[in-house]
Parts: C-alpha cells; structure tokens; sequence
C-alpha cells in the first residue's frame, strides 16, 4: 500500500491526522514514518506514529446451482476431491416472517463452502427458479499441476456436459481445455506454464 510522507495537505496537527477513517477496520497496523517537515509531537520534533487499519480482500466464487447443489457438491466430491466444510439447509435457516422460504426449499441447501484444493468457493441452490437462466459470463479456472490428474478431472467436468475446447497442448500450456460440466458451471482445466 503507497504510503506518503508528506503532510503538508493534512489538516490540523498531521501528528493527529486520523487514517483509520479513511479505510474499514480489519486488521491494526502501526506507521512510523518521518515527515519531510518533522512536526512537533509531545512537544519534541521527530517521528510521527500512527496506527491504521489495513484492508484484507479475498476474492471467491459463489456459484448459485438453481436446485442442483447437493448432487453438484456430491459429484466434485467424488471426481475432483472438494470438501464441503460447511453446509446450511433453508430448514436450518432462523425463520423469518418477512422472507419466508417458498414451499419445497426446506431441504435444499441455502448456504454451502467449498474446499477445492487450496481454493475456497460457496454455492447454493439460491431460489430453484424454474425459469433462471443458464450460467453465464463467468468460469471457474482449475490449476492442476499433475498432467494425468489434470485431464482427468478435465473428463470428469466434461462428461455429461459440453465440451468448448478439447483437452490439449496450447502454446501458453501442455494441457488447458474447457467444458460446461452436467449442472452449466463452466470450468476452464490448465497444467500450469512451468509443467
């Protein structure tokens, strides 16, 4: 994170400048710094300090299967070894007056993370609309670094669904290929550059 030393735009005192309003509090870090002009702080010159708040962001997929979840976390269980290490079914859910399940949700799964590899993603059955569209404008992108696990899991993903692009040799990678697997969620299969 870019952190500047200069406070001639600080307001006030910049020994007392506050930095935490200016990001969400996650994580407490403390900043010495010098400023370019060293402003009196308890009355001596010197190092400012200041303590802050650093943003941590993690970025996962939450893929909604319109009524498939169960059997879709069944399947990538069984062919590409995903954990589920939490699960919430609609049943489970504290009731709620103003936003009740609709009738035949109770079993289906509100909320589910997923442990693939060294990746964490959530999924859900979401509203079991009979009239959603397919998923679209997204991939999920799986990085396998052994090439005989790689396109196996590539033929797991594939059968059942449709294949875009056949497992193969690319000239970014010995083995990539793509396919919309038996319940619409794209994945794209790679072997990572250096294998």
């Amino acid at each position: 994170m870019p952190f500047t030393n200069d406070f001639s735009h600080a307001p006030g005192n910049p020994a007392s400048y506050d930095l935490k309003s200016q990001l969400p509090p996650q994580r407490a870090t403390t900043i010495v710094c010098t400023p370019a002009r060293s402003p009196l702080v308890g009355g001596e010159r010197g190092a400012a300090h200041f303590t802050f708040t650093e943003t941590i962001m993690q970025v996962q997929p939450y893929v909604f299967f319109n009524g498939r979840c169960e059997e879709a976390l069944t399947y990538y269980g069984k062919h590409l070894g995903a954990e589920v290490t939490f699960m919430m079914r609609f049943k489970d859910a504290p009731p709620d007056p103003q936003n009740p399940p609709r009738a035949g949700l109770e079993d289906k799964i509100m909320h589910a993370n997923v442990k693939l590899g060294a990746s964490q993603w959530m999924a859900s059955d979401g509203h079991c609309d009979p009239d959603a569209p397919p998923m679209s404008g997204f991939s999920l992108s799986l990085t396998v670094e052994d090439p005989a696990s790689a396109q196996q899991y590539f033929n797991a993903l594939a059968d059942g669904g449709q294949v875009l692009m056949p497992w193969g040799a690319t000239f970014w990678s010995k083995g990539f290929g793509m396919t919309v697997d038996r319940f619409g969620l794209t994945w794209m299969v790679t072997l990572p550059p250096q294998v």
